[in-house]
């Protein structure tokens, strides 16, 4: 009571007292500035604080598909194998991991050391995402010690940023482009993978079968004398074929030696269409960093100047260019010649494995995926001056044409005495060099949509998981493919 009278009594002298009211004004400035000071530092320290549980192993996140949804709890806990099981609540951690953009962002900024060399103290909780309970005694005490302000000092911040990209499904991972043979589809291809990755701006590939050295032989002595990088684009043209230890693999051998430009592929051969076409994607995504994929026969006559001066650059997105299937419920590329940009060929390969479908004929399989994928600015481009079909070889009005690269792009079925009279007969370089692929290509008017069930006879085939080494009816993988030369 007599505390209370003291403080009636100090207010009330204190409009007299202009002393006390100038004391009274600093004090509250002073616990102000000190509260202020105070505060952010308990709050950062407290997540150090055992009553919470080691907060730091946590990464907390929103699923933006349910906005009603709760906080996701992201841990990963490690086997006496150190192999690491993921969970997210009991469930597979894929499920979480398609909305954990944030953490994706977060992960990539660990990683960039040359636009930082410290971590921030936010990155420092983020590198330790461990669930502490069940990792054994010496990792916990690799938890507790405080990262350095050093990245290339501290091996325990690198291997946990890298234990942190095995906790995320394949799909998932930032840098999964550089570890295609984490992915058990691709591994199972067993695709060859140089020791230092080669720049171009466009790969070219020729698929051809092992016997069809007279396609090789007059491929080399026409269109790819062609292969030439120009001011605007680097270039590099190969062929891929099965290795075949039968009588002709000494031959394959000696004529790889000689020219250089066969590379084999682990493949049965026969109507495997759709995995040597996804091998090549795989291939190319192996050993060079490229703009540009061009995927063709061995019996297309291509006027190869042309179309390197003609394609577009600086290269476009989500680009498809080749001979397309405009056939309402089956409209698709066909896979005879197909040009992709790099980042098409990235989604095509960076599907989910467990869910990835393949296909025995490559062109049904780039259909199939077009179907599931949200892709609203994709179209399929269709250049008119490519030929397809019947085989040219067999067409009449071919036999005596000039100029064939002032007409085509491209001509089908051109078997070795036909593609050396195309040489013969290709016609001067006249072309206008203004003009790109797209000047001469049109879109189909049906939707982009490919129906598998109305396919008959060989070219029905219902498309199956890659990851489970599809394959169909099992006479097909080593039945020889005679093509439409029928030889």
């Amino acid at each position: 009571m007599a505390f209370l009278n003291l403080f009636l009594a100090f207010f009330i002298a204190l409009p007299k007292n202009k002393f006390l009211l100038k004391r009274l004004f600093c004090t509250v400035i002073l616990s102000s500035g000190i509260l202020i000071m105070v505060v952010p530092v308990l709050w950062k320290n407290s997540f150090y604080l055992p009553n919470k549980h080691f907060m730091v192993n946590q990464l907390w996140f929103y699923d933006k598909s349910d906005k009603s949804s709760t906080e996701v709890k992201l841990t990963s806990t490690v086997n006496k194998n150190n192999d690491f099981k993921k969970n997210i609540n009991g469930e597979h951690i894929q499920n979480a991991a398609g909305s954990a953009q944030f953490f994706i962002s977060k992960l990539d900024s660990l990683t960039y050391k040359k636009q930082s060399r410290q971590f921030s103290t936010h990155q420092q909780r983020l590198s330790k995402m461990f669930s502490y309970s069940n990792i054994n005694k010496s990792d916990k005490q690799k938890i507790r010690k405080k990262p350095s302000s050093s990245v290339s000092d501290n091996s325990d911040n690198n291997t946990t940023v890298s234990q942190i990209k095995e906790v995320l499904p394949w799909h998932t991972r930032p840098d999964k482009f550089d570890h295609l043979n984490e992915n058990f589809v691709y591994r199972n291809l067993n695709a060859f993978q140089a020791n230092k990755i080669e720049t171009v701006g466009l790969i070219i590939i020729v698929s051809s079968a092992p016997s069809r050295v007279d396609r090789r032989l007059a491929i080399r002595q026409t269109w790819l004398k062609q292969c030439k990088s120009t001011s605007k684009l680097s270039v590099k043209c190969v062929f891929l074929t099965d290795w075949k230890p039968s009588s002709y693999g000494v031959d394959l051998q000696s004529e790889s030696i000689k020219y250089g430009d066969i590379y084999f592929q682990n493949l049965t051969g026969g109507y495997d269409f759709g995995k040597r076409f996804l091998y090549h994607m795989v291939w190319a995504m192996q050993n060079f960093k490229f703009d540009y994929f061009l995927r063709l026969d061995d019996d297309y006559f291509l006027c190869l100047e042309r179309f390197l001066y003609e394609i577009p650059m600086p290269p476009n997105k989500l680009y498809h260019w080749g001979w397309i299937h405009c056939i309402e419920d089956l409209v698709r590329p066909d896979e005879s010649i197909i040009l992709l940009s790099r980042d098409l060929i990235e989604i095509f390969l960076g599907q989910d494995p467990e869910t990835m479908l393949c296909h025995r004929w490559a062109d049904q399989m780039i259909g199939i995926w077009i179907n599931t994928m949200s892709l609203p600015s994709f179209h399929y481009r269709h250049d008119i001056r490519l030929h397809h079909n019947p085989p040219a070889s067999f067409v009449e009005k071919f036999k005596n044409e000039k100029n064939i690269c002032s007409t085509y792009i491209g001509v089908h079925g051109s078997y070795p005495n036909q593609m050396k009279t195309f040489w013969k007969n290709r016609g001067i370089s006249n072309f206008n060099n203004k003009k790109t692929l797209n000047d001469h290509s049109v879109y189909c008017f049906y939707n982009q949509y490919m129906n598998w069930k109305l396919f008959l006879n060989e070219f029905y085939a219902e498309p199956k998981l890659c990851i489970n080494d599809a394959r169909w009816d099992g006479t097909f993988e080593t039945t020889y493919y005679y093509g439409r030369q029928g030889e």
